[in-house]
């Protein structure tokens, strides 16, 4: 109730100013001054919430409220707090991290106007909800060639975001309500940067494509945002909740001291009082203990909580009557995967070698991935533990291989498979089947990842493309060279550009399709149309047709326990 109070339309004076000096913009809350960088206004570090510290630590986040004089936003804000990889921090801005994170970043072609009315691109970064932030993903090439205006924002992450006593003590999801206030501040305020608050589409990947199909599902959002676009991260995904966020949340406690009446009011005043930094170091400790268990899940993140994230996201999409389910059927929607996607578990394959006294570099052994790997995923999948002998002569011809290098690619395959793809067709069939309400498409993106020195921390046989390899093409490959002296095919220059037409051609009208671009047909349950983004682009049907029809039919048939699925 309180949400469409807050979203009741409020008469504002705004004025959008471009002096001969820096752009400003005149909001609701204040003043703000911008930068001029690749022919697009940026105006950064804006605050949509106060501070989370002291009493708000742990808490859900409060909305930031006017400021006094002019807001600098000429420069990117700190990064929320965590430990992210190394490789990542040649391509960041600076490396200033702070618990006071939560600022969002506004890209706009041209001159910011109030009558420009420009749809509405919102973005929420991945990273495992441990890591990441809104600067790494430069928006102004989205913005400019999309006509477009792009909202990139930060939100809390690890204990900070996502502690969790896993009832009203202490609910968790902080992160996510992050996100949701963000959505809330650019609803009412995105009309003094000149975008539409009628026209918004959220989109993310990974952790944030999670995030954005999470808040697909929760009708406390209508009105706020239009159109999803979920990368590599659907909510039908074995990874979209962490059922191990209380365990995380309790250990960190303990390892500081804060044991006495655990996630009571005492427990969480203790936590409160220990520097940011040690509650870091302490979650890393935890986090980082080498599992060689092979568990296919978050070590922290979102949780059911009754309200952000009423159910468990199967049931509600099961639920046909369930407001969440007719929400989400009223949104224009994309999902899709990179074909190597299942990379995500290259670091923990490493750990396994260890244990298991292998060369990663060289494959994995078959007998290491039927006898540990495979009954993993499939427990994780389905929920339950299962009899892995029964379904193993089905398995092999899908997965098996006694060439190393080959079983290594397979194994891949099969994580791609039953974490992304699967779950990914589930979700359009139940966003398609029957409804004349919105759109729905999927894509596979092909192009190995553009970044060498990120590709040379995976495994040498890992030669397609790697999970996150889609995301340069959106943000910025266009300055690879002159950033960072990396050399860029100019096919893949000519896909960049055609992949910000697609995704803001869609944040505009719901369909992808113009013109100029090869035709990306809709998917429907029957055909399940797909594009393949590629340097030549093509239109294909039934995605991965014989492994997608094992984890739907052969396994759950097969298998002595009851599927979800099923």
């Amino acid at each position: 109730m309180w949400a469409s109070v807050y979203r009741t339309t409020i008469i504002v004076l705004s004025v959008a100013v471009c002096s001969r000096g820096a752009p400003t913009v005149l909001t609701k809350l204040g003043e703000i001054e911008g930068i001029v960088e690749n022919e697009v206004h940026q105006f950064r570090n804006i605050p949509y919430a106060k501070p989370p510290v002291g009493n708000l630590r742990f808490s859900k986040p409060q909305a930031h409220g006017p400021w006094n004089g002019v807001l600098d936003g000429t420069q990117f804000g700190p990064s929320c707090l965590q430990e992210g990889p190394p490789e990542y921090e040649r391509m960041l801005p600076h490396q200033r991290q702070s618990e006071d994170c939560l600022s969002l970043n506004v890209y706009v072609p041209g001159h910011p106007s109030t009558m420009s009315n420009k749809s509405v691109m919102v973005w929420i970064h991945g990273g495992a909800y441990l890591f990441g932030q809104a600067m790494y993903f430069d928006a102004s090439h989205l913005a400019l060639n999309g006509d477009v205006v792009v909202v990139t924002l930060n939100y809390r992450l690890g204990v900070f975001g996502f502690l969790t006593s896993l009832d009203g003590r202490v609910p968790g999801n902080n992160g996510i309500w992050d996100q949701q206030l963000a959505l809330e501040w650019i609803h009412e305020h995105i009309t003094s940067f000149g975008g539409n608050p009628r026209s918004v589409t959220l989109f993310g990947e990974s952790a944030g494509g999670f995030s954005v199909t999470l808040h697909a599902l929760n009708p406390m959002n209508i009105g706020l945002f239009h159109r999803v676009i979920a990368q590599s991260g659907v909510p039908t995904s074995t990874l979209t909740l962490c059922p191990s966020s209380k365990t995380i949340s309790s250990a960190v406690g303990i390892s500081l001291n804060c044991t006495v009446d655990t996630f009571g009011e005492v427990f969480i005043s203790c936590l409160r009082q220990i520097s940011a930094e040690r509650l870091l170091s302490a979650q890393q400790e935890i986090i980082l203990i080498p599992d060689p268990s092979m568990k296919v899940e978050l070590r922290i993140g979102p949780v059911v909580d009754g309200l952000l994230i009423p159910d468990v996201p199967s049931n509600l999409m099961t639920n046909l009557s369930s407001p969440s389910y007719k929400f989400f059927r009223t949104l224009d929607f994309i999902t899709g995967i990179t074909n190597q996607d299942g990379s995500i578990v290259s670091k923990s394959l490493n750990t396994i070698a260890k244990f298991a006294n292998f060369d990663i570099n060289l494959g994995v052994p078959s007998n290491v991935f039927f006898g540990m790997l495979f009954p993993s995923l499939v427990s994780a999948f389905y929920g339950d533990s299962v009899n892995f002998t029964l379904s193993k002569g089905y398995v092999c011809p899908l997965y098996a291989s006694s060439d190393l290098t080959e079983q290594a690619i397979k194994v891949v395959d099969a994580f791609t498979d039953a974490i992304f793809v699967v779950p990914s067709i589930r979700i359009l069939n139940f966003h398609s089947n029957g409804n004349p309400e919105s759109k729905t498409y999927q894509y596979l993106f092909e192009r190995p990842h553009l970044d060498t020195h990120e590709h040379k921390l995976l495994p040498l046989w890992i030669k397609g493309s790697s999970h996150t390899s889609e995301l340069l093409f959106l943000f910025g490959i266009q300055d690879f060279f002159r950033k960072y002296n990396i050399t860029v095919d100019p096919n893949d220059l000519v896909l960049s550009q055609q992949m910000m037409k697609y995704w803001s051609n869609f944040a505009k009208n719901g369909d992808p399709n113009s013109a100029d671009l090869p035709l990306w047909k809709a998917y429907d349950s029957d055909e399940r149309s797909f594009i393949s983004l590629d340097t030549e682009i093509t239109l294909r049907t039934r995605l991965y047709a014989d492994r997608v029809t094992m984890w739907e039919e052969t396994l759950p048939n097969m298998l002595q326990t009851s599927s979800r699925y099923t």
